[in-house]
Parts: structure tokens; sequence; C-alpha cells
């Protein structure tokens, strides 16, 4: 009795480990050899057994997802709806076969009524008159692979074939092909009249009358219809009689297009020139000599009439009906600011000096010709400072009075400057000077001693201060961080320090800012103790930045010390991890990971120990050893919420058999682990 219950329990301890040996032997490459046959020709790179999953789904077979994972763009025209593939529902292995041989076509065409009878409208696209006499390869020219047609990606647009036909330069008319080529229409020989209202709708060019019967191509050779810059014109197709000025740019404005041409009906007004008094009944030839063309000024009386030394020949440069309308009479006023060069302004137009003409125009020569300060006021300065008067006396003050509008050219005066009198940079009335820089009147005051050069004004401003001085733009030190709270004084002292600062945050009280700006360096070390002695190096910004000390950046976080070598990630868990354990001799993690550290890695990065194999045969054994390691990561609540729907590797293939026999043998303890004795009642109910 005890012999057959122990072979009992030896078969079936072997029927267990053949069940555990089980996803193993399916793993191997035999599986593959049972390929239905050699792909097609475009698909050949994929018939290996690594090519399997590109188009198989497990325990489904292949799937129009899969298809369409590789042919991106028909996915994209099937969703807008475009192309014969969006007309289909089943699935795409019915049309496309694919083991059947490299030398077999991929491409299945019973399924849509054979090649030559195929519905090409089904497409989207329906072949009518001249189309439906062309050959397929005639627009479809793009080759598969396999050296075969490829049947889909073309536009329907007319412009994918036939590009550029009528050289349009607005894109909106290249796709409105159908407006004159309508189905079964012959559009040679179009006449304007066919074509009125989009004409003008396209180039803002109305042509009624005769032109309406003219064919397109007569504007239009080679049925070229880009449009023209400039615009056309009249001029383009008829010869005008007569020379055409800028005022006479639009020929409709005088010519109607339904009369002959030469019947214009012309709006003399339009030219300057109003035809009024015994100009109304002259005829145009008077005027208008040499065949029609136009030799003369518009507006200018003389060129009619001559007048004997009119005025003294003093206005000839200006037109007569300046002053004069028809019939010689003065009609307008005289304005000196509106008629002459010269406005009476300020002292000038005071009526003790307005009135008194004469003195100003003796024996009525008005043309004069004196338009300068100098021309009738003697230059007290002698020529040193120009003839431009005005550049520093004002006529609407005396002319002594100067500082409300006097200007510097060459030096401005700003500032402080504007409280100098006059005679304390210019001596003896000499203003020719060239000192135009600070440091021709300040240099032997220069508190900075010549040590940043003659140009002032790039730091100082007229009035007091230095508000346009920019430490990070204009030395070779930009202050960033801790640096911008430090006083100028601190780094430019009156006499250098007799030993190095020891302070890394914090500088002693210097005494005061040397204006010779000396310079400490540039360097963290001219300034600062190195509390690492020198073993971290000279470049203390690869760690450290300008903020805070101990505030490290994200780069200098990044960086890996010198004792992180390639073997580190494999004993970086047998290392001590505070400061208080054995051993630790300044070599603990939280000195510089913080506490805890380990999840920041290890929530996606797995520990060596958990393999490939981990998952399917070593977790469990570790686990049932030693629990409270799992614990350090895991919680004992994710054992049972994944084998809720995934059976542990033993309780696979004939566990249903065997499973009384683990509990009532082994160590029962283990079931309880998941289960509970409710879970045993569910199906084996006591009788």
């Amino acid at each position: 009795m005890r012999f057959a219950r122990a072979k009992k329990r030896t078969v079936a301890g072997v029927a267990f480990l053949v069940l555990l040996a089980a996803p193993w032997v399916l793993a191997q490459g035999s599986f593959f050899r049972v390929s239905p046959g050699p792909l097609s020709e475009s698909h050949a790179e994929y018939d290996n057994s690594d090519g399997c999953p590109k188009c198989h789904e497990p325990n489904t077979g292949v799937t129009n997802a899969k298809c369409l994972d590789c042919h991106k763009s028909l996915r994209e025209r099937m969703t807008k709806g475009l192309g014969l593939h969006a007309t289909f529902t089943g699935d795409c292995i019915q049309c496309h076969p694919g083991h059947k041989g490299r030398t077999t076509s991929i491409i299945d065409w019973k399924h849509v009524g054979g090649q030559q009878t195929f519905a090409h409208e089904r497409a989207g696209f329906a072949l009518t008159d001249h189309h439906a006499q062309l050959a397929c390869t005639a627009c479809h020219t793009k080759r598969l692979k396999s050296g075969r047609i490829s049947y889909i990606g073309l536009d329907r647009e007319c412009q994918t074939c036939h590009k550029g036909v009528h050289k349009f330069t607005k894109p909106e008319l290249a796709k409105q092909c159908d407006g004159c080529h309508a189905a079964r229409k012959v559009n040679h020989g179009m006449r304007l009249g066919e074509w009125e209202s989009k004409h003008f709708e396209w180039t803002k060019l109305l042509l009624p009358g005769k032109h309406l019967e003219q064919p397109c191509t007569k504007c239009h050779p080679k049925a070229e219809m880009a449009g023209r810059l400039p615009p056309r014109s009249c001029a383009d197709c008829h010869r005008p009689s007569h020379p055409i000025p800028p005022s006479l740019a639009k020929c409709v404005d005088c010519h109607k297009e339904a009369q002959p041409w030469k019947s214009a009906t012309i709006d003399h007004r339009r030219f300057g020139f109003a035809l009024l008094g015994k100009h109304t009944n002259l005829d145009c030839k008077r005027c208008h000599q040499g065949g029609g063309k136009l030799d003369y000024e518009p507006g200018a009386c003389a060129s009619c009439h001559q007048h004997r030394n009119a005025h003294k020949g003093q206005f000839a440069d200006k037109p007569c009906d300046a002053c004069h309308v028809e019939g010689g009479k003065r009609t307008l006023p005289f304005d000196h600011n509106k008629d002459t060069r010269f406005h009476l302004d300020g002292l000038h137009a005071d009526p003790k000096v307005r009135n008194k003409c004469i003195s100003c125009h003796p024996q009525k020569i008005f043309r004069t010709e004196k338009l300068g300060c100098a021309d009738c006021h003697k230059d007290k300065h002698k020529g040193q400072l120009g003839p431009k008067c005005t550049e520093c006396h004002s006529v609407t003050q005396p002319w002594k009075d100067t500082r409300g509008s006097l200007k510097h050219l060459k030096f401005p005066l700003e500032g402080m400057h504007r409280e100098v009198k006059c005679e304390k940079c210019h001596p003896a009335g000499k203003y020719k000077l060239g000192n135009v820089h600070c440091v021709d009147c300040h240099g032997k005051t220069d508190p900075h001693q010549g040590k940043l050069g003659p140009a002032c004004e790039k730091c100082h401003i007229p009035d007091k201060g230095a508000p346009k001085f920019n430490h990070d733009e204009m030395t070779q030190f930009a202050r960033t961080g801790a640096h911008r709270l430090v006083d100028c004084g601190y780094c430019h002292r009156p006499a250098p320090p007799t030993k190095p600062e020891v302070g890394w945050t914090k500088l002693e009280p210097a005494g005061g800012l040397a204006r010779t700006l000396p310079l400490m360096g540039k360097r963290c070390a001219d300034c600062h103790a190195d509390p690492h002695k020198g073993t971290a190096g000279t470049d203390c910004k690869q760690c450290h930045g300008t903020e805070s000390f101990r505030r490290l950046p994200a780069a200098a976080r990044a960086q890996r010390p010198n004792d992180h070598d390639r073997g580190w990630l494999g004993k970086h868990a047998n290392l001590p991890f505070d400061e208080n354990e054995l051993l630790a001799e300044g070599r603990a993690c939280a000195r510089c990971h913080g506490t805890p550290a380990c999840d920041r890695c290890h929530h996606t990065m797995r520990p060596r120990s958990h393999t490939a194999l981990w998952r399917l045969r070593g977790h469990g054994t570790a686990a049932s050893f030693d629990p409270e390691s799992c614990s350090v990561c895991h919680v004992t609540g994710a054992c049972i919420q994944c084998h809720r729907t995934t059976a542990p590797l033993n309780h696979r293939g004939a566990w249903g058999t065997l499973h009384g026999f683990a509990a009532a043998t082994f160590a029962d303890n283990n079931c309880y682990v998941c289960h509970s004795r409710a879970d045993c009642l569910a199906c084996h109910k006591p009788k």
C-alpha cells in the first residue's frame, strides 16, 4: 500500500516537471520552420522568423492594423475617405495574399472585377472622354519593390498631371480647371465673350465692346494665361497717335470703347488748365500743333503769350496764374510768406519792419536773392561759426539772447554744461577750439587717472554719476548670483588684501572704493579659499553656481565622482548607506544622494538580480526564502494583484489535477499566502 502510494507520487512529480519545461520547448526555433510558403517580392525582407510579428498577431493572425502600421500613407488616405481602399470593409489579405511565392503579384484583381474591367470611379476618379482612352501606366508610373506598377497615391487634382499648362500666376486659378474644361466641351477657339465676368473677376480688367469678339489667344498666345507685370494697357495693342504723359495714363478717360478712337471727349481741367474766357472757343490745334503733339507746358501762359520785359524779368520762373487770371487782372492778395522764399517771422513780422519794404527792396528789386542773415546783418563772430545764424540765434528774441536757442553741433550742451557761461570755455570770443572730448577740459582732474581711457561718455552722463556703466558687458567679469549683491568696494579696494579671503559666501569689509579700480582677478580662487584644498580641481563652476555654494546645479549632479567607475553599479548596493554605519569612512551614499534614494532609479531600472528569467522562475523562490528583502521595494499586496490574473508557473497544465496532491503533501502553508480555506470550500463542498 505504501509502495503504490509512493509510485503514484513519483509519476505525478515527473509529469509536473514536464509541464514546467513546456514553455521552454515551445520557445525554440523549430516552431518557425512551418512557414506556409515564401512571401512575395515586396515582402521578401520579412521572410524570416523575426519578420512574422510584422504581419501576424499572436492567436489572431494577420490583422488590418498590422498592415496599416507599415502602409501609413494608405491609412491617412483611408481616414480622409480617399481612394479605392476607403470603400472596403473586409480584411486586407482577401485581396493581398502573402505566402504565394516571390513571382506572384500581391494584388488580386478578381475582388474588384479584374484589372481590365475595373470600374475606375470606385477609386474616386471617373475616366471619361480623353481619360478613358489612356493606358493605366500613363498616369500610374510609380513602381513597387517588385518592379510592378503601384496604383495608389495619385492626387485627383488636374495639376498633378497637367502642371503649369497655362502658367497661371495665381494658384487659385490652377485649381478651378472645371470652370473652362467641363466634360465633353471643346475649349479651343474660346472668345472673351464666353469668359467676360470671370476675366474681370481675376484680372480686374473690363474689356467691353469689340473686345468680346476676339479669341482668347489673341492676347494669350500658346494658351499662356499668366498675368502681366505691369498689367496690360491700351497701348499694348493700339499704337497711340500722341505722346502719353502721366496725366493721360488711362485712355478710357477720354476715349470710349464703343466709339471710334478719334472721337475723344476731353475735360481740360484734369490737366491743371481750365479753358475759360477766350480759350473756350479756340481750336485745339492752336495750342496742340505738329500733328496732335503736345508741345506746350501745361499751365505756363508764356508758352503762347510772350510779354516784353514783364516785371523786368524777375518772375520768369513763376507761372502767371499764380497771380493772374485770364484777362491779366490780378485778383489774389500778395502774401510774403506764401509768395516768396523768405518768411517774415518774429522781429521781421513787426509792423515797423514789415511795412518798410523799400528798406529791403530798393528800386523795387524784389528778387534780391538775399536769404541769409549775413546778407543784411554784420557777423560779429567773423565767420567762425558758419553762415547758419539760426542755429544759435532766434528771430523771435533779441540778437544777444541765445541761451534758449543755442545749438552746439559737435558738443551738445547737456546736464551741468548748460549752466556754464560761454566765456568760460570760449575766452576772447574764440569758438573754434576743437575741444569735443571730456578729457580736453577734465583730463587733469580725472579720478581714474587715465586708467579707463579717454572715452568718459561710455559710463558717465553730463549730470552726475555713471549710470551708463554695465559691469557685465563692459568688463571681462560678468556678475551673476551673489556677486550682484556685493558692493564695488569689496573687489576694487584702495589697497590689495594682505592674505586671501577665507570665506566663500561673505567677504570682509574693504574700507572704501578705489576709483582707479584695481583688479583682484577673474578666477574664484583669486577671492575665495578652496574648501576642497585642490582635490576637486581649479574649475569651480563645474560643480558650483554663483547663487549658493551648497546648491549644486543639475549639470554638477550629473557628473560622476572619480570612484564611480564602470564597476560601480555592480557593487553600490553593498556600500554603507549612512555615515553612522561601520567603515563608512566618508563613502556613505546619503552624503550626496540623501535618504532614501534607491527608489529614484529602481522605479524604472531593474536591480541586477532581476534578470530576464526572474519574473518566470526566480522571484517566487526568492520571496519564499527572504520575503523581507522584497518588501524594501514591493508591498505584500503586489503578489496578489498580479497572481489574480496570472497563474504562477507551477499552476499550469495539469495543476487542476495536482493541486490537491501539492496541498496535502508539501508545505501546505504556501497555499495560504494567496488562498484561504474559503477558496477550497468554493469547489470542494463537504457532503
